[in-house]
């Protein structure tokens, strides 16, 4: 009896812990599209600009916030693998 009590208080645990963990990563990744949509606004801006030397590195700023944006793509991917197969354990 006090195996499953144990048990079940490590389960508890470790749901509680998810929970935490599920909520911080969906913030990060809030804040991860949100940083990049301001950077492209920013890019944005500059991109008016008339300095030739601003303007030469225009195309190497918005292949960095492609390369952003398919990161975060990556990692939403990998999160909802994570959720499912946790959700298949939860499950079993």
């Amino acid at each position: 009896m006090a195996t499953q009590t144990h048990l079940a208080h490590k389960v508890s645990q470790q749901t509680k812990i998810l929970r935490e963990l599920r909520a911080a990563m969906q913030s990060h990744q809030t804040n991860l599209r949100l940083d990049i949509n301001h950077l492209e606004v920013i890019v944005g801006c500059i991109a008016k600009s008339e300095d030739v030397q601003v303007v030469n590195y225009l195309s190497e700023v918005n292949l960095s916030i492609s390369s952003l944006r398919e990161c975060l793509s990556t990692l939403n991917v990998h999160w909802r693998i994570f959720e499912i197969k946790q959700g298949e354990l939860d499950n079993a």
